[in-house]
């Protein structure tokens, strides 16, 4: 935004922002003087490790204890600054001091830490804690009516600040110490149990020495595992021996063994002498019967049946000789002995592999009993550690600096000057941005840029004046501001007409009372300052203004020459200034509307515009009736008047709406009242 468009918003909007600064301004120095004086205090209070208390411990022979699962020494500065301000803290800092509020009662934890601007004209006292940047202090501000409350508010909360931390840290040792004790005696049952445990597990496994156990097991094993190797050789060569006479027998005929075991096998004689008898028989009965008999089919039958017998009986002479019989009684007895050292070799296994588990156990007792002892003597000695350092607690926090109390006359607020200085900014903002603001939801028409923006062409301005002195003021002189302002206008309509001639001007507004009237009168006579001989014609046949302004009789004037009751020169009067006429409206009639679209306007405004030089019509404004239309569409050229900062751009639009449905255009705008 430009500075001369922002300062032209300013001065536009001067009442407001005056009245924005006043308010503030005003606001802010009356309520200093009633704000009560406060005056403030401070403590400091240093955070660190405490070296003494292990120093301490070291020098006993005891190594420092650190109670790693506690919140006591692992807090840090922003920890202390919290707990200085939390809600049992400052309860019993309350109810040591005393503190009351304006009602005479006790105050609440969170009314002694209450933030916000408001806290400054409470009578109760507040409190502010901090920490101290790029050091390890935080500081207890107090702020009191009374300098002595104050100070002693900043002592106390740093006192107890210290007080609590050693509670605390004795808290938790003790809670430490207690839990060992309580432990203690858990762990030594354990330890004997354990050693219990051991105890019943070698009677119950009647074992005192596992490693000697093995070793007997391991030697009976391996003469084992020779012998039954031992074993299995045997068994190998007797099944040699056993196929050898085995094959040997295969290869003997069966006549040979008819003949060598004819004698000692009584059945196998006599199947042979069956199978003799069954041939006979048959060749006999085959004599006397056909094949098909059923006699030949027993008789064939039993013979085969006796000569499978026969081959039977001679595969077993042969299996069963005497030599390959034994060697196979032999073969079984070898393979049994096999059977009892394999069954002996498992049972030994069997037995092995349970050693593992019974040394896993016995692994598994010994190592809980050193565990629970190793336990048992750690706790015993963290116990006197605990005990000894809980004896020997020594502060983290220690105050470095006490609160002072502060002179009676020199409170710390309210500082006048300065809630002043600022008032007086916050007054200027507030006013500046309400002025803006104003102005920006302002539509209204006020400034050169809104008449750009409408897309239409500024005449000039006119600033505000009192119109009853205007006559006086032009015939006194042409230095006049005032005149410049309607010369510059006058000027201006003359440039645009250069190429064509114009006789006969409209002035005329969107509303009434925007200053149209006025500006006829002032355009005329600076129109007239020129030597040009200048009619005024006031063609507002409703609410006529003209005979007032310039103190003349309305009796007969246009209305009359219109209904062609009196003649035109009887009409045209003068005005007093130089080449300056008048038509005044003359009695207002029951259909005005008539009068200006009749055609008799269209011939009077011809011949007034053949007898002058000039002629400058005054009418009614375009929303209030058709009339002024209706003119324009006979002049020359109309001239719109917009009061600043009256006329909406919405309201000139609908101006502008009448105007371009009856094809007409104004010259341009005449901003009046201009600030």
């Amino acid at each position: 935004m430009e500075i001369i468009v922002f300062w032209n918003i300013v001065w536009r909007r001067k009442w407001i922002v005056l009245q924005c600064f006043l308010i503030v301004f005003l606001t802010a120095a009356v309520g200093t003087s009633f704000l009560p004086k406060r005056y403030k205090s401070t403590s400091r209070v240093f955070y660190e490790k405490s070296l003494t208390a292990a120093s301490f411990l070291e020098n006993i022979g005891i190594k420092a204890v650190t109670l790693s699962q506690t919140a006591t020494d692992d807090l840090s500065l922003e920890n202390h600054v919290t707990i200085a301000t939390s809600t049992p803290l400052l309860d019993r800092v309350i109810l040591t001091l005393q503190l009351t509020d304006g009602k005479g009662e006790l105050l609440k934890a969170k009314e002694l830490i209450k933030p916000g601007l408001l806290k400054k004209i409470h009578i109760a006292p507040f409190i502010k804690v901090e920490n101290v940047d790029d050091t390890s202090l935080f500081e207890i501000v107090s702020s009191s009516t009374d300098p002595e409350e104050a100070a002693m508010i900043s002592d106390t909360i740093a006192e107890e600040c210290v007080k609590n931390h050693l509670e605390n840290k004795a808290y938790e040792y003790k809670k430490a110490e207690t839990f060992i004790e309580n432990s203690l005696e858990g762990i030594r049952d354990k330890y004997i149990s354990s050693l219990n445990i051991l105890k019943t597990f070698n009677i119950d496994e009647k074992s005192l020495d596992l490693d000697s156990e093995i070793k007997n097991i391991i030697a009976r094993l391996s003469s084992l595992m020779v012998e039954k190797k031992e074993t299995i050789i045997q068994i190998a060569e007797a099944q040699s021996v056993i196929n050898t006479l085995q094959r040997q027998l295969n290869e003997q005929s069966d006549e040979n063994i008819f003949g060598s075991t004819s004698e000692a096998n009584d059945y196998i004689s006599e199947l042979r002498n069956n199978i003799l008898a069954y041939e006979m028989k048959l060749e006999e009965t085959l004599v006397e019967k056909t094949k098909s008999h059923p006699d030949i089919k027993i008789l064939e039958y039993k013979l085969e049946k006796a000569r499978s017998e026969l081959s039977r009986e001679i595969v077993l002479s042969k299996k069963y000789s005497t030599e390959l019989l034994n060697k196979k009684r032999a073969l079984v007895s070898l393979k049994a002995h096999l059977n009892t050292l394999e069954a002996e070799i498992e049972n030994l296994d069997k037995t092995i592999s349970v050693f593992p588990e019974k040394q896993f156990t016995n692994s598994q007792i010994r190592l809980e009993i050193d565990v629970n002892k190793g336990l048992y003597q750690s706790m015993l000695q963290y116990f006197y550690q605990i005990r000894v350092a809980r004896l020997s607690l020594f502060p983290d926090l220690r105050i470095v600096e006490y609160a002072t109390v502060s002179e009676i006359d020199d409170p710390d607020s309210p500082n006048f000057l300065v809630n002043v200085l600022i008032g007086m900014f916050m007054g200027g903002l507030l006013g500046l941005s309400m002025a803006l603001l104003a102005d920006y939801m302002d539509d209204t028409i006020k400034s050169r840029m809104d008449i750009k923006q409408i897309g239409m062409r500024l005449l000039g301005t006119v600033p505000k004046f009192n119109k009853r002195q205007m006559l006086k003021n032009f015939a006194k002189s042409h230095l006049d501001p005032l005149y410049e302002c309607y010369r510059t206008i006058r000027n201006n309509l003359e440039f645009l007409s250069r190429d064509k001639l114009f006789k006969t001007v409209l002035v005329t507004s969107a509303l009434k009372g925007e200053g149209k009237s006025t500006t006829v009168i002032n355009l005329a006579v600076s129109f007239a300052s020129q030597g040009k001989n200048v009619l005024l014609l006031d063609a507002d046949f409703r609410q006529p203004i003209l005979h007032k302004a310039l103190d003349m009789d309305n009796r007969v004037g246009a209305a009359e020459l219109l209904l062609k009751q009196i003649d035109m020169d009887d009409v045209i009067r003068k005005s007093g200034i130089e080449s300056l006429s008048v038509v005044t409206s003359g009695k207002i009639t029951s259909d005005p509307a008539r009068l200006v679209e009749s055609e008799e306007m269209k011939t009077i405004l011809k011949e007034l515009s053949g007898k002058f030089d000039m002629v400058i019509i005054d009418s009614p404004s375009i929303l209030e009736t058709n009339d002024p239309v209706v003119i324009a569409r006979m002049v020359d050229l109309f001239v719109l008047v917009v009061e600043t900062g009256r006329e909406k751009t919405s309201v000139f639009n609908l101006a502008m709406d009448s105007c371009k449905m009856a094809n007409i255009e104004p010259a341009g705008i005449v901003l009046n009242k201009y600030r």
